[in-house]
């Protein structure tokens, strides 16, 4: 999207939220992470279906969802339902029902929320900075060849580790720009081939806890932990997802399948990620796109990766493209990233709609050589393997 009313694109919509009185109804473990993402002076109440939990829960008082009806006011306050699936529709529905609207004064807090409304909430409310998802590379090594590599890692020219030193200073940068990460992502490459990924993990936790809310990695399987690391991923409750390549032989899937038995083992929390295809992005055809601006623009739109990374002092808004620039030789123009070092930094509502697609162009200038990720994009078969 072109910005058109920079700092100001969701004021009609938004503007008045910012006064509301917050509910989070689920005073639990569903409730308390939503919490986290919240300044605890505005959330007035938890809300709770259970007439025995009425009290306080984190310090904050619980209200019976039988009583409150009466009490609170649909002009004044919002609820945000913590609880997902039917639980959290037939909660919607209840307020449907006493005259609240979705989307205006009532909010589930699923995956979605969190990727397009919570950065809005965030900016309106409190004048500070979400991203549902931040990513940062720790390597350009990787076990595998995987031909179409959507980091485009097999035709780096001379792959390395990130320096731990480098990385410390884009974690700081990032977090002196956004105030809360959902997920922050470490990849690859294969992050487990850096042998300072520990030592990224430990910085993280010591000093940026209490601004993500739970730090994953995304590894191919191949590669075992050591007992000191697998202590680490334990202690700072880090996710694993195992990229599912059990396809390239069956040497990876047994490794894949022992790296999985020692994750359980160890009882770190971890998630088997099953591909069918790849998105076959086109990178490497030589292709360039002859869409007028006004059809780039919708391309993008259309497209909106959520591939968000920090890498050497710049937050990119499709990694994708990135790497794909650096493996290419073509020169970055600016329209795929912002300069974290450089001052005055954005405004919460601008930073806000930088994340969510808006820019000055529109569309990225790498974009006229990718085919996007959408319904109809190309597809390849995963982790086809090059010669070695």
């Amino acid at each position: 999207m072109k910005w058109r009313n920079k700092g100001h694109e969701f004021d009609e919509a938004w503007w008045g939220i910012k006064d509301l009185d917050f509910y989070i109804w689920g005073a639990g473990n569903a409730g308390k992470r939503i919490l986290k993402y919240f300044d605890y002076t505005r959330i007035a109440a938890f809300i709770d279906s259970n007439k025995d939990r009425a009290g306080e829960y984190l310090g904050i008082s619980i209200l019976y969802a039988g009583d409150i009806w009466e009490k609170l006011n649909s002009r004044t306050s919002c609820i945000l339902i913590s609880l997902v699936g039917e639980t959290g529709k037939i909660i919607e529905e209840e307020c449907k029902a006493h005259g609240w609207t979705p989307g205006k004064n009532v909010f589930i807090i699923d995956n979605d929320f969190l990727i397009y409304e919570m950065p809005k909430l965030y900016a309106y409310v409190m004048d500070k900075v979400f991203f549902y998802a931040v990513s940062m590379n720790t390597t350009e090594l990787c076990s595998l060849r995987c031909k179409d590599c959507v980091m485009s890692i097999p035709y780096v020219g001379r792959p390395k580790n990130e320096r731990l030193e480098d990385m410390i200073s884009d974690i700081d940068l990032l977090f002196n720009s956004v105030d809360m990460i959902a997920y922050l992502q470490l990849l690859g490459g294969e992050p487990l081939l850096n042998p300072e990924l520990g030592e990224v993990i430990k910085y993280l936790h010591r000093n940026y806890k209490d601004q993500y809310g739970e730090i994953v990695i995304y590894t191919n399987g191949t590669v075992p932990l050591s007992d000191g690391l697998s202590e680490l991923l334990k202690a700072a409750s880090v996710r694993v997802y195992i990229s599912d390549y059990s396809c390239v032989s069956e040497e990876v899937k047994k490794m894949q399948i022992k790296f999985a038995e020692q994750l359980k083992e160890k009882e770190i929390a971890y998630e088997i990620v099953e591909m069918k295809t790849w998105f076959d992005y086109g990178f490497r055809k030589n292709q360039i796109c002859d869409k007028s601006e006004d059809e780039m623009i919708k391309f993008f739109d259309r497209c909106n990766p959520g591939c968000w990374t920090v890498h050497h002092g710049k937050l990119y808004y499709c990694y994708i493209g990135q790497m794909a620039q650096k493996t290419l030789g073509i020169e970055e123009d600016g329209t795929n990233y912002i300069d974290l070092r450089k001052e005055p930094r954005m405004r919460s509502y601008e930073l806000m709609e930088w994340y969510e697609g808006y820019s000055e162009q529109g569309y990225a200038s790498v974009c006229r050589l990718c085919n996007g990720q959408f319904d109809k994009s190309p597809t390849i078969p995963v982790a086809e393997q090059l010669d070695k």
